[in-house]
C-alpha cells in the first residue's frame, strides 16, 4: 500500500485521536513545532521537525514506539532540527509522541501503516490428517479427544493434552489415536476426531460435542499465522480454538483467554505406538492420610479403574499425572491392587496394574482373635509360650496364651534369618513376641512368616534346681510336677482359692506357687476356670521369688495338664 492510498484513512484516524487526546497544559508558546503530524510509508523513511523552544526540552522516551528512532531526544533553548525515522514494520504504528518542557507537553501524531509483505508467508492449509499440538513452557503436547458419546448432546468434552513425541531434530508427532481429520467443505473445514465424531459447538458453551452428521459439524477457517500458531476459527460464532494452560485442555472461545495459546497443526505421518506407560507401579503409603501423584504417559481414552477399596479415591488424569488420595490407616498393614484401563482407537485395551501397600498400626491381640480375624495384610502382634515346635527348620510353632493357641507357619528374626539360623535358638516353653499377618491353609487359621520381636528363654528345671536359683523377676523357669495342698477359699472351704495357690511337687522336692494364671497374659482370680485338682500332673512357667525368705513361684501361668 503506497502513501497516497492511505491519506484519507489516516486523516480519519488523526481526527479521532486528536478528539481523544487529553487537554494540553501550560503556555505552549514555550515550544513550537513546524509540523505536529508525521506519516511515513510502509517501507519506512524519515521526517525532520524544527523544534523552537524557550528553555530545555526532551522527548518522553516512554511514548516512542520501539520501531521509531528520534535524533536528538533532547535539546536546549533555541531552534533544533529533530529527525524521526523508521524502517518497515509488519504492524501499523500509531502513537502520540510527547515532548516535555518542564511540566508542559507538546504532542506529535505519528503513523506508519504495516507492510504485509514483511509478514511470514505460509502454504495454504489443505485437508488431511493432522495432530493438533500445543505448547506450554517450552514443552509440546498433543491434544486428544476424551471420547464423549457421539450424537449425545449431554455428552461433551474439551480436548485434553498428553505429551507429544519430540524427535532429536525437534519434529513433533503423536499416536494414531490422536489424529484429527480435516475435511474440506464450503467455507472452510470440518474436524473429525479419532473415534469418527465431528466437532461442533453451540454459542452458549466453549466445549465440544460430537456428531455423526456432517451438516451439524462446525465449519472452521484455518489460517497459519506463525511457524507454531494456527488460527482455527468458527466464523459464524466468532470463536477460535485456544489451549488453556490452566486446564491442560482446548476449547473454542469468543474472547482471548488469559495465558492461553494457539494450537499448531502438524501433518500426521508415521504415528508413534499408542503408549500407556507408568514407570513406577508399586507404592508404599504412610500411615497418615495423603495424596499421591503418579506420572503417566497415555494416548487412549480416559483412564478408568474397575474397583477400589474404600480407603482409596481416584481423581483421574491432569497435567501429566494421575491422582489418588488415601485415608489414614487405623488398622494393620493393607494392600490394594488397582487395575487401570484405557481404550485405544482401534478398540484395544491397555492396562497397567498398580499395587498400593499402606503402613498400618500393629494390632496387639490374643490367639483367639487372630484365629477369628480375616485373612489379609493387617499385622498382628501376640505374646505367648511356645507350646510345641512342628518344624525346627522353618519355625512352625504353636504359640499359646490364656485364650488358646495359634499356629505359626514360618518364623524369622529381625535380620531376616530363618528359624534354624537363629543366633539364640527358640525352644519349647520359651516366651516369644511375634508379629505377622493372619492367613489360612485349607480353612485352618494360621500366622505366616512372623518376625520374632522379643524372646525370653525359659529353662526346664526340677524343683530342686528352681529352689537353688537366685531370685529374679525376669528369668522364667518351666516346672512339671503334681499339684498338692491347694489353698481353699476362706468364705467357702468347699471351693478353691480364686488365685491358685498350691504346692508343685516332683521327685526332687516341693515349692509353693503363689497364684496361677490361665496362660500368658491372663487375668487373675480365674484359677477355678482351669478345673484343676490335687494330684493333677501339670506344667507351669514362672519366676523364682520369695516371701519372708521362703522360696516360691511367682508370675506363674498354666501351660498344660498331663492326660
Amino acid at each position: 500500500m503506497k502513501l497516497r492510498n492511505i491519506i484519507a484513512s489516516f486523516l480519519a484516524v488523526v481526527a479521532i485521536a486528536v478528539g481523544c487526546t487529553e487537554e494540553l497544559t501550560g503556555n505552549l508558546s514555550s515550544i513550537q513545532l513546524d509540523q505536529s503530524t508525521i506519516m511515513l510509508p510502509e517501507e519506512g523513511g524519515s521526517a525532520t521537525i524544527t523544534v523552537t523552544a524557550t528553555s530545555d526540552w526532551k522527548v518522553d522516551a516512554a511514548t516512542v514506539p520501539a520501531e521509531v528512532t528520534i535524533t536528538p531526544m533532547e535539546g536546549k533553548a533555541g531552534e533544533t532540527k529533530m529527525t524521526i525515522s523508521t524502517v518497515g514494520s509488519v504492524n501499523d504504528i500509531n502513537a502520540d509522541i510527547v515532548i516535555l518542557v518542564g511540566a508542559q507537553k507538546q504532542f506529535i501524531k505519528f503513523y506508519q501503516p504495516g507492510d504485509p509483505s514483511m509478514k511470514p508467508q505460509f502454504d495454504e492449509f489443505t485437508a488431511g490428517d493432522y495432530w493438533i499440538m500445543c505448547q506450554e513452557d517450552g514443552e509440546w503436547f498433543a491434544l486428544k479427544s476424551t471420547g464423549c458419546t457421539i450424537d449425545d448432546s449431554g455428552s461433551y468434552n474439551y480436548l485434553y493434552s498428553v505429551p507429544a513425541v519430540v524427535a532429536e531434530d525437534g519434529s513433533l508427532s503423536s499416536t494414531a489415536s490422536n489424529v484429527f481429520t480435516f475435511e474440506a467443505v464450503e467455507g472452510g473445514f470440518i474436524i473429525k476426531d479419532p473415534a469418527g465424531g465431528y466437532l461442533y459447538q453451540v454459542a452458549k458453551y466453549n466445549n465440544f460435542y460430537l456428531t455423526s452428521d456432517k451438516a451439524q459439524a462446525s465449519v472452521w477457517a484455518v489460517n497459519q499465522i506463525s511457524a507454531d500458531e494456527f488460527m482455527l476459527e468458527i466464523s459464524d460464532l466468532s470463536k477460535w480454538m485456544q489451549y488453556s494452560t490452566s486446564y491442560d485442555s482446548a476449547g473454542a472461545y469468543a474472547n482471548a483467554q488469559e495465558g492461553a495459546t494457539l494450537p499448531k497443526l502438524v501433518k500426521a505421518e508415521a504415528p508413534a505406538e499408542d503408549p500407556f506407560v507408568i514407570e513406577q507401579t508399586e507404592f508404599e503409603l504412610p500411615l497418615e492420610a495423603g495424596e499421591l501423584l503418579i506420572p503417566v504417559i497415555y494416548n487412549g481414552s480416559d483412564i478408568h479403574v474397575a474397583e477400589l477399596p474404600t480407603w482409596l479415591t481416584f481423581y483421574g488424569y491432569h497435567d501429566g499425572n494421575i491422582k489418588f488420595t488415601y485415608e489414614a490407616n487405623e488398622g494393620g498393614n493393607r494392600v490394594a491392587n488397582v487395575l487401570l484401563t484405557t481404550c485405544m482407537e482401534d478398540g484395544r485395551e491397555a492396562q497397567v496394574e498398580l499395587v498400593f501397600t499402606q503402613e498400618g498400626a500393629i494390632i496387639e491381640t490374643t490367639a483367639d482373635k487372630i484365629n477369628a480375624a480375616e485373612d489379609g495384610a493387617t499385622l498382628y502382634r501376640i505374646t505367648g509360650c511356645v507350646k510345641s515346635i512342628a518344624s525346627d527348620k522353618y519355625g512352625n510353632l504353636y504359640i499359646s496364651d490364656y485364650t488358646g493357641e495359634v499356629y505359626v507357619y514360618g518364623t524369622y528374626d529381625a535380620e531376616g534369618n530363618r528359624f534354624d539360623a537363629f543366633t539364640t535358638p527358640i525352644n519349647e516353653g520359651d516366651i516369644v513376641t511375634v508379629c505377622g499377618v493372619k492367613t489360612s491353609y485349607n480353612g485352618a487359621p494360621q500366622m505366616k512368616n512372623v518376625v520374632v520381636e522379643k524372646h525370653i528363654p525359659v529353662a526346664t528345671v526340677t524343683v530342686a534346681d528352681f529352689l537353688a536359683a537366685p531370685e529374679a523377676s525376669d528369668v522364667y523357669y518351666r516346672l512339671t510336677g503334681t499339684m498338692a495342698n491347694i489353698v481353699m477359699d476362706k468364705e467357702d472351704p468347699t471351693l478353691q482359692n480364686v488365685y491358685g495357690n498350691f504346692d508343685i511337687v516332683d521327685e526332687s522336692g516341693s515349692v509353693y506357687v503363689y497364684g496361677l494364671l490361665q496362660g500368658w497374659g491372663g487375668p487373675s482370680k480365674m484359677f477355678r476356670e482351669l478345673n484343676l485338682a490335687e494330684g493333677d500332673n501339670i506344667t507351669i512357667v514362672g519366676t523364682r521369688t520369695a516371701y519372708k525368705d521362703t522360696p516360691q513361684v511367682g508370675n506363674a501361668f498354666f501351660v498344660s495338664k498331663a492326660e
